[in-house]
């Protein structure tokens, strides 16, 4: 109490030391109420905007936290599904509960019963024992199949990939031929006018006076131009057979290189397409259950008929990629459109070039889907195995655990009353259960990653959608855009009012 006391004493004297006298006190305490009172009036609108906009982007970024929040938590909540719908069917058959039941039951009442003989609680325990390593050995096969069942799947997923990239590499070559075309298009259209702009307008020859005294200034050439008289070698001046062999030149070159540009992207993406179909089909075969084989399985003979068929396009589409152009040079000569020949000719190549990267993009962005999926359903299946993994690790522990009990209470009962064996036997029991639980939880992970491998057979990865799908869906996307802009600006103005 004298304690108390003096710490009271000493509180009260450090706050009278520290607080200054009753006038000075109001004095302080009206100046300070003064200040704060101008500084919140003076710093109003500011305070008010920044709450604002923190406002603003605090409930941003939770919108989008939450988003992902509830897409992980989705992604947990279904695993966890599956272990409580193993647990709900029961950790034990109907046989397991009865001989677990009757080793239990053995061995918990010989330690009860002191005419029963030693013997016969070792033989419960060692039954005991037994159901635990049977319900082990189960855990760790369905724990390794899941895991080799999502090993395969990861593997197709990767070749999937590996395929793909060899597609994106064919593909690369594409936009370079798109250049080269558009670049042949405006040479063979600008060329001739700017060999009309060096060449001059007038030519005429003159020779010079001093002729007779120097023969050899005899093939200098001058020429006359509405401004000035220069040289055959001036720079901005070429010669009239020279500017006309130029242009035959620029009328065939571009349109060759025009051509050959369109060739090499037929052939391209003739080749990216084989790839990505390649890509989307693989898994089909490989992974079909005995249900959809049907629609997903080709004989040996359908696919080297494929092959054939992709050959035979391939050489059909190089031929028809050359045709054009000079049907349309041919066309616009036979018109009488001499000039437009070669731009035409190199436009058309041109345009088909760019056809055929739009093509091969098309394919990439199906296969690019496709693969995408299988690398989805392999992750879920890695997902699915990893917590067949984490169940299992405790199987083992549990069943090792009910050996070293019913050990233990086969030892007891021979060195020391029977009595006190009862409680490793129900502890040996009790753990058995639990591993069979943890067996029960492994196996059906096992079977959830079984059943995403299973859609790698790619029957709703997108490969058999319409050819206008993606079309759609990108209509459908640019209009869920505008809507989101439209109403983020209208709630935007109303937050302003």
């Amino acid at each position: 109490m004298v304690a108390w006391h003096a710490l009271l004493l000493l509180v009260v004297s450090a706050s009278a030391l520290t607080t200054p006298p009753g006038p000075h006190r109001a004095v302080a305490r009206t100046s300070v109420r003064r200040r704060a009172t101008a500084s919140a009036a003076s710093d109003a609108p500011q305070s008010l905007r920044a709450a604002v906009e923190e406002a603003k982007s605090v409930k941003r970024k939770d919108r989008e936290a939450q988003a992902i929040d509830r897409a992980v938590a989705r992604v947990t909540r279904d695993m966890d599904r599956v272990d409580f719908s193993s647990d709900r069917r029961g950790a034990l058959e109907r046989r397991e509960k009865v001989a677990l039941g009757a080793a239990t039951a053995v061995a918990a009442g010989a330690t009860l019963t002191a005419a029963a003989p030693a013997a016969a609680v070792a033989a419960g325990a060692a039954a005991t024992a037994a159901i635990g390593g049977y319900k082990e050995w189960g855990a760790l096969r369905a724990a390794a199949n899941a895991h080799e069942v999502s090993a395969v799947a990861v593997r197709a997923a990767a070749e999937a990939e590996e395929i793909l990239a060899g597609a994106e590499r064919v593909k690369s070559v594409l936009p370079v031929c798109v250049v080269l075309g558009a670049t042949a298009t405006a040479l063979s259209s600008s060329a001739p006018a700017l060999l009309e702009l060096v060449e001059p307008a007038t030519a005429v020859e003159q020779i010079p006076e001093y002729y007779d005294e120097a023969p050899r200034w005899a093939p200098l050439v001058k020429y006359n131009t509405p401004t000035m008289e220069v040289p055959a070698t001036q720079p901005l001046f070429v010669d009239r057979s020279a500017a006309v062999r130029s242009r035959t030149l620029v009328s065939l070159v571009c349109p060759a290189v025009s051509i050959l540009a369109a060739s090499v992207a037929v052939v391209a993406e003739q080749d990216s397409r084989r790839r990505c179909d390649k890509a989307q089909a693989l898994g089909r075969r490989r992974f079909a259950t005995s249900e959809n084989v049907g629609y997903t399985w080709r004989s040996v003979v359908e696919l080297s008929q494929d092959e054939a068929k992709a050959d035979t396009a391939l050489w059909v589409g190089f031929a028809r990629s050359i045709l054009p152009a000079p049907f349309a040079a041919a066309f616009m000569t036979y018109s009488g459109s001499f000039a437009l020949a070669a731009p035409v000719a190199s436009a058309v190549a041109a345009a088909q070039a760019a056809y055929y990267l739009t093509a091969a993009e098309y394919g990439i962005a199906r296969a690019t889907e496709s693969v995408a999926a299988k690398g989805r359903t392999a992750a879920v299946a890695d997902a699915y195995s990893k917590q067949a993994r984490k169940a299992c690790a405790r199987v083992p522990l549990a069943s090792a655990t009910a050996a070293l009990a019913c050990a233990t209470c086969a030892l007891v009962v021979e060195v020391a009353p029977k009595i006190l064996g009862f409680g490793f036997a129900l502890v040996a029991a009790a753990l058995v259960r639990d591993a069979a639980k943890f067996r029960a939880r492994t196996r059906g992970d096992a079977a959830a990653a079984a059943a995403a491998a299973d859609q790698l057979a790619g029957l709703d990865d997108g490969a058999d959608d319409d050819p206008l799908l993606p079309l759609a869906l990108t209509w459908r996307n640019f209009k869920a855009t505008l809507t989101a802009s439209l109403e983020a600006i209208a709630f935007g103005f109303r937050w302003r009012r």
